[in-house]
């Protein structure tokens, strides 16, 4: 049921970016307890199928951690959300498909951004 709902949701949310001709990805943000073999390469594929089945593209993070400590990306060993270097490795990566995004923008509405 989960599972259904989370493709209704996403199909939902890319519909209504089409709607506002609005751009959007998909970061897919791994676990960080375990890289190789990622655990749940399963579940990010499934993703990846609906999302890009939507036209919309998808993005998985693991690859921009994925040869790093995983301990080394947590804000504590109990709690594994990802700390600042985890999250400056994400941002490092997002940012290479956000910015032709922005100077899309920027362009189509000659606001020299």
């Amino acid at each position: 049921m989960g599972w259904q709902k989370s493709q209704e949701a996403i199909k939902q949310f890319a519909g209504i970016a089409r709607q506002m001709g609005s751009a959007l990805i998909v970061f897919n943000i791994p676990e960080l307890r375990e890289f190789k073999p990622y655990p749940f390469a399963d579940v990010t594929a499934k993703v990846r199928a609906v999302v890009e089945g939507e036209g919309v593209t998808f993005v998985d993070l693991l690859p921009s951690v994925e040869n790093l400590e995983p301990s080394s990306l947590w804000v504590t060993v109990p709690d594994p959300h990802p700390n600042g270097v985890a999250n400056a490795a994400f941002a490092r990566r997002m940012t290479e498909d956000i910015l032709p995004l922005v100077d899309q923008v920027c362009s189509k509405q000659a606001r020299g951004c």
